[in-house]
């Protein structure tokens, strides 16, 4: 299996939509935007094999020219910078690994993963509700197998 998922890495993508950004709405109306831990709810509930990374994505709209054609074949696997994702009862949530709070002054990486500087990840605080964004597996391996719908997989050019 570690060789199986050596082979896969970062070539399986679980494509998933946005479903509900009422946390960070809330947040952003009341404080401005970029200040939510909370980016939004997707309707991966779980992950297949385990954990996963939100990745910027197959040809994605939100996303600059510059990180757009970064993004482009096995690019598209790239990690959004300081999203990570966590599974729940009610639909999987992405959220800032660091945010420097509302009360702060200031976006340095030491207190936050968004300091608005041009990181890779910024366009994820813009996700609407119906925006389709990939998770990438962990464990690959594991997600083919207990996946339900594949779509084609190829390792050469675009995934």
């Amino acid at each position: 299996e570690t060789i199986r998922n050596e082979v896969l890495d970062a070539s399986v993508f679980i494509h998933t939509k946005v479903v509900n950004t009422t946390a960070r709405d809330k947040i952003t109306k009341e404080y401005g935007s970029g200040k939510s831990k909370v980016i939004c709810s997707v309707d991966a509930n779980t992950i297949p094999g385990g954990d996963a990374y939100l990745g910027i994505g197959l040809a994605n709209h939100h996303v600059g020219g510059y990180y757009w054609a970064r993004g482009m074949g096995i690019g598209a696997s790239l990690e959004a910078h300081g999203v990570s994702y966590r599974s729940s009862s009610t639909g999987g949530e992405l959220y800032w690994k660091k945010q420097r709070g509302i009360d702060k002054e200031g976006d340095t990486t030491e207190e936050s993963s968004n300091s608005n500087d041009g990181k890779r990840s910024e366009w994820v605080d813009f996700l609407m509700l119906g925006d389709t964004v990939q998770l990438i597996p962990y464990n690959p391996s594991l997600a083919l197998s207990e996946a339900t719908t594949l779509l084609g997989i190829r390792r050469i050019g675009r995934p």
